[in-house]
């Protein structure tokens, strides 16, 4: 998967400008935070600067990936930030015996680790793991009404 099918893909579940009190980065546009990017004119974001921050920021924790994971790594970088992405990945890494460290950054020893498990099966257990996460996020009264859209998106991910 190349970077320009995961972003149509991405974006399929980004929405426009929204500024829900219950969303934790606040302003968002394409899924752009002003919390994460306060220097950003979140209402004034284009698509096209959207890509632009997707690309340099949170496609490069992805895109050495297997192809088969690729797409729903770079989805939850975008949804949930990189540390807790590749944390994810790691996590699906170690419960199908993997020694490496749950620590949030992607290095050689995680990028091995992937490339060492049948692509599939490692993009299946990821995504119970974003599902598992999402229920605990869940457990905030304010994040339920959530649930179920972020459950359908890292679903999405699974063909």
């Amino acid at each position: 998967m190349r970077f320009r099918d995961a972003v149509k893909r991405v974006l399929e579940h980004e929405g426009g400008h929204v500024h829900d009190p219950d969303d934790p980065g606040g302003e968002t546009n394409y899924g752009i935070s002003q919390r994460a990017y306060p220097e950003e004119d979140i209402r004034g974001m284009t698509r096209g600067r959207a890509e632009a921050i997707y690309e340099r920021d949170y496609w490069p924790v992805a895109k050495d990936l297997p192809i088969a994971v690729r797409g729903t790594v770079f989805d939850m970088a975008v949804n949930a930030g990189r540390k807790r992405a590749v944390t994810l990945l790691q996590e699906a890494l170690r419960s199908h015996g993997s020694a490496v460290a749950a620590d949030g950054r992607m290095g050689p020893k995680t990028l091995r680790a992937a490339q060492q498990i049948d692509p599939r099966l490692l993009r299946d257990v990821y995504t119970v793991h974003r599902v598992r996460h999402y229920a605990k996020l869940a457990g905030r009264r304010s994040q339920r009404r959530f649930l179920l859209g972020w459950v359908k998106r890292a679903l999405a991910w699974v063909k």
